[in-house]
């Protein structure tokens, strides 16, 4: 007896399902052990990250996208807070909620619903930056991991951004769609990409063409200056005062206006 492709994929979908219940079990328990003791995370925390990770990288495939943008929403919220005490852990646990009841009611939310979910979700950017209509003003950060990058992301959520961290190009071009940010943040220096190709490939995106682009630089002055504002693309260089630099710059580019 052959089984079509259709049931195969239904029984895939349920076995998803089923194995990431199991894990947010996991990860509450894990939560509870956290709000007991917040500054004794040892081996469980990397464990929380990897099982987080596993749900983002997983969901989408198996036709959970909002799923998948509530587990990045929750990585950005992790690596932007400057410090997990009992009271961000409880805020974490709304991630996990939001993520619980969807699963459990075996269907992707609409995209009205998605969207109502995510404007409900904690932020760790204080105070939070809104736009006109009500919206968080988010911005997409494409850095390598590393301390640099939760330095800057740290520092836009202390003035009130949403920061959304990525990783890498193609993987920028995906969050943005799901994202909509207001501006977005690049290394001109990337994993076989470029900051200044990446600019180029946004504005060749009729969706994203308007979208602000910030490439962050640690080339001398003036060996960039084929970028200019008159494209949305600007250039920060990396020294004395690049945070201040970022940040005034941000705050000038009428975020408010745009957004919406």
């Amino acid at each position: 007896m052959s089984i079509s492709f259709e049931e195969t994929l239904r029984r895939l979908r349920g076995e998803f399902i089923d194995i990431c219940i199991e894990k947010l079990d996991s990860i509450d328990i894990a939560i509870d052990r956290f709000i007991s003791n917040p500054g004794k995370r040892g081996e469980r925390f990397p464990d929380f990250q990897r099982e987080i990770h596993s749900i983002k990288g997983s969901a989408g495939t198996h036709g959970f996208s909002s799923i998948s943008t509530i587990a990045h929403r929750l990585e950005d919220y992790v690596e932007s807070t400057r410090r997990l005490s009992s009271g961000k852990w409880l805020e974490v646990q709304i991630f996990i909620d939001a993520i619980r009841e969807i699963i459990e009611s075996r269907e992707e939310p609409d995209a009205d619903r998605t969207e109502e979910v995510l404007n409900a979700l904690p932020t760790s950017a204080l105070p939070t930056l809104e736009t006109k209509q009500g919206k968080r003003v988010t911005v997409l950060l494409v850095m390598p991991l590393g301390v640099q990058r939760k330095l800057v992301g740290m520092e836009l959520a202390s003035i009130g951004f949403d920061v959304s961290f990525i990783d890498s190009p193609m993987q920028a071009i995906q969050v943005a769609f799901a994202v909509k940010p207001h501006a977005i943040l690049s290394s001109q220096k990337l994993s076989g990409f470029s900051g200044s190709e990446l600019a180029a490939v946004f504005k060749a995106i009729k969706a994203m063409s308007k979208i602000p682009f910030v490439i962050l630089t640690s080339h001398e002055k003036g060996s960039m200056s084929q970028f200019g504002a008159a494209n949305d693309v600007y250039v920060v260089h990396k020294g004395e005062g690049f945070l201040s630099d970022l940040c005034e710059l941000l705050l000038s580019l009428d975020l408010f206006r745009r957004a919406g």
